[in-house]
């Protein structure tokens, strides 16, 4: 999944972010940290 889709992905699930951030890094990995998901946002 590239940066622009992950991004998309939560913009569009705006009203469940802090759940959806949780659940991307659980099943990703540290790769993505909270951080780098709200730069994608």
């Amino acid at each position: 999944m590239n940066y622009y889709n992950v991004g998309k992905l939560l913009y569009e699930a705006s009203k469940h972010y802090g759940e959806i951030i949780k659940n991307i890094i659980n099943d990703l990995g540290k790769r993505y940290t909270f951080t780098n998901l709200k730069y994608m946002r």
